[in-house]
């Protein structure tokens, strides 16, 4: 018995343990966040991990975006001012799509190679342990290499591992010959170019597809744009049968005027359907009315990513609901608020759906899916009573129905609800910012509101539990970090020198006469990389400094030090950077100050700023639409802070209020259709 005991616990932890990993996460990153890989073609970049004292190639992806008009999707066809219905106000607009040839979206043509914009992605299993600083992998330019550092801020930002970036020599292939995920878009007619009818207004099965996603833990079917109608799960010892009836999106649950299926009757293009070895990603666009309503899938090993951007006239708001089939009978449906569950059965349960639910598990021999949502707005949010009395802009709750004998939603799919769960938004705000002023004044762009919503699935076996469903969420609610540092495998440690040598394109010389005191001893602080998101950075108060660091565009360094700056061959100061490098008793410093008037410049002052009013010093390379925003510092867009305007070429300054803003640390964006600048800025009371 005591055996059998120690048997038990040990199979517990283990569970536990297993439940704590974070194998079915992706790791994505920005391009501005690996500026060590930028400017290469996407398929230069390969991945590697280091593991068993050797190294191992793994597959990686790159996704090219591109910010373009709202309208783009739709402007590869005849009828295309018919198609936009009442959206079509001269109100800029500008929007990242993930870029596909495939469609009117098209290549990112701005820049094939890989820019700020586009997104890199691995899998965190993917992941190995730290590799000595001089070795290299075959088949790559050994000054390329690029440390990707993965940290998991659930638990302190510890390490959860390495792998390494590399431009390759042409023997390699990013995929690592592997690929975790198979989207296979396949519609009926042939190529999308020629055969899909995006202005059809009230059709019949318009458009109808025959496309699957399949990887080892799940497959999913699609029959039109919006029609998700099959599920399975094949994770564990699931038992690899379709449980769902429809992915469900409608406006009211009183009526079938509105739903998945007339989205995809109506008009609306698609705007992206790509496959790589770590994501397959769908983006799809127009719900009836809602021109440019957008609907993001991002399909992993073992989850997907639903992003639905609201963008509708005067409205009702949305639901979205994963309705099952029959065949879920027998299993069990849980959530926060009833963590002992309910079974599907067709039989309705009481349950509480004020606020959305903050995970859900529905689990059985058919397998398990934990789910959980996250959303972003500038709206004010409230309950059902405030938005009725006037007092929010909206309200959000959770859906609940295992009604199968029940009157509602007899309109998609088979007509009866099974353990259908789901995320509600209520509000009669206006979402699109080109929708008729005359007729809707709630859309001057004064007044518009956004909304974006995501629902986050883990497909697992049928031996999941309650607590891991709700790990699961917090996972997907705090996605992995990474540091970047670009290496160099033939680097050698650096060697001691007094004074202070040249870096070949920093233009730095402080070894002559009027620094004969400079001369000191060896480096004390070594700085191998400098941060790459544009802003001040100050190095000071230290004995020596050495570097062969890379000073980005739009980024201000200070080295200062007692003794010595020692600047290594590979040092330099990119285009529109500042640096400056001082030691104590030189008269004065050297500065470098490089100037490119081919590209977008941004500076703002004051900084830290007490008053109400920003100055923007923007240099423009060509006339362009510009965009700016404000955001914290997680990266949340701050309502009501945008601004834009049509600019003509040439150097310009606008005032930016921030009278609404409270004290704290803040980044601004600027945007043009072709360029994109980030700066910090400090707001004090």
């Amino acid at each position: 018995m005591r055996h059998f005991l120690i048997l038990l616990l040990c199979l517990l932890s283990l569970q536990m343990l297993q439940a704590q990993t974070r194998d079915c996460d992706p790791v994505v990153m920005e391009g501005s966040e690996v500026s060590c890989m930028l400017g290469l073609a996407p398929h230069e970049v390969v991945g590697f991990r280091y593991i068993n004292n050797g190294w191992q190639q793994i597959p990686i992806q790159i996704d090219e975006r591109r910010l373009m008009d709202m309208t783009i999707p739709y402007s590869g066809i005849p009828m295309f001012g018919t198609c936009l219905f009442k959206s079509e106000e001269n109100i800029i607009w500008d929007i990242l799509f993930y870029t596909d040839p495939n469609t009117f979206t098209g290549a990112d043509t701005t820049d094939l190679n890989f820019d700020a914009d586009d997104e890199l992605a691995f899998m965190a299993k993917d992941v190995g342990t730290i590799a000595p600083a001089n070795s290299c992998p075959g088949g790559v330019y050994a000054n390329s290499k690029c440390q990707v550092q993965v940290q998991n801020p659930l638990s302190g930002s510890t390490t959860l591992g390495y792998i390494y970036l590399f431009e390759q020599d042409g023997s390699l292939s990013p995929d690592a010959g592997m690929d975790y995920v198979d989207y296979d878009y396949e519609t009926f007619g042939g190529d999308y170019k020629n055969t899909y009818q995006i202005c059809v207004f009230n059709g019949s099965n318009a458009n109808p597809e025959d496309s699957r996603v399949t990887t080892n833990r799940y497959s999913m079917h699609f029959s039109q744009r919006w029609v998700n109608d099959e599920l399975k799960v094949t994770a564990g010892n699931a038992s690899n049968i379709d449980i769902l009836d429809h992915h469900q999106f409608f406006t009211s649950v009183n009526s079938c005027s509105r739903n998945e299926v007339t989205f995809s009757d109506g008009k609306g293009p698609i705007i992206a359907y790509k496959e790589g070895p770590i994501r397959g990603i769908r983006s799809v666009m127009g719900a009836n009315s809602g021109t440019f309503t957008q609907l993001d899938i991002i399909f992993t090993e073992c989850r997907t990513e639903s992003t639905m951007f609201y963008r509708m006239h005067p409205g009702i708001g949305f639901y979205d609901v994963m309705d099952y089939s029959e065949d879920a009978i027998g299993m069990n449906y849980y959530n926060n608020q009833v963590p002992m569950g309910v079974p599907i059965d067709g039989q309705p349960d009481q349950m509480l759906e004020e606020t959305p639910f903050e995970w859900e598990l529905i689990v059985g021999a058919p397998g398990a899916i934990a789910v959980t949502y996250t959303y972003d707005t500038d709206m004010t949010l409230g309950t059902q009573q405030e938005l009725d009395n006037g007092l929010v802009e909206g309200h959000v709750r959770a859906f609940h129905d295992d009604s199968a004998g029940g009157l509602n939603r007899r309109c998609t799919g088979d007509g009866k609800f099974y353990g259908a769960g789901g995320f509600v938004l209520r509000t009669p705000v206006c979402t699109d910012d080109r929708y008729d002023f005359d007729t809707a004044p709630s859309c001057m762009p004064s007044e518009v509101q956004y909304f974006e919503q995501t629902r986050y699935q883990y497909y697992l076996s049928p031996q999941t539990t309650t607590s891991e469903a709700a790990t699961y969420a917090t996972f997907a609610k705090n996605p992995l970090t990474t540091i970047v540092t670009a290496l160099d495998c033939t680097a050698s440690i650096p060697t001691c020198t007094d004074g202070v040598q040249n870096g070949d394109e920093a233009g730095i010389d402080c070894g002559g006469s009027n620094c004969a005191a400079c001369a000191g001893s060896c480096p004390d602080e070594i700085i191998n990389t400098l941060p790459t998101a544009p802003g001040l950075y100050e190095y000071i108060n230290t004995s020596s400094i050495t570097s062969d660091a890379t000073v980005e565009i739009n980024t201000t360094v200070v080295f200062q030090a007692e003794n010595t700056i020692q600047l290594l061959p590979g040092f330099h100061a990119k285009g529109n950077s500042t640096f400056t490098a001082q030691i104590a008793s030189c008269a004065t410093a050297n500065r470098i100050e490089q100037r490119t008037q081919d590209q977008l410049t941004l500076e703002i002052a004051p900084n830290p700023i007490r008053d109400q009013q920003l100055n923007l010093r923007v240099f423009l390379p060509e006339r362009s639409d510009v965009q700016v925003q404000l955001y914290d510092i997680n990266g949340q867009r701050i309502g009501n802070t945008q601004w834009r305007q049509q600019v003509q070429t040439g150097n310009h300054t606008f005032l930016y209020d921030l009278s609404t803003v409270r004290a704290g640390l803040y980044l601004i964006e600027i945007r043009t259709a072709k360029e994109r600048i980030v700066k910090r800025v400090v707001v004090l009371d």
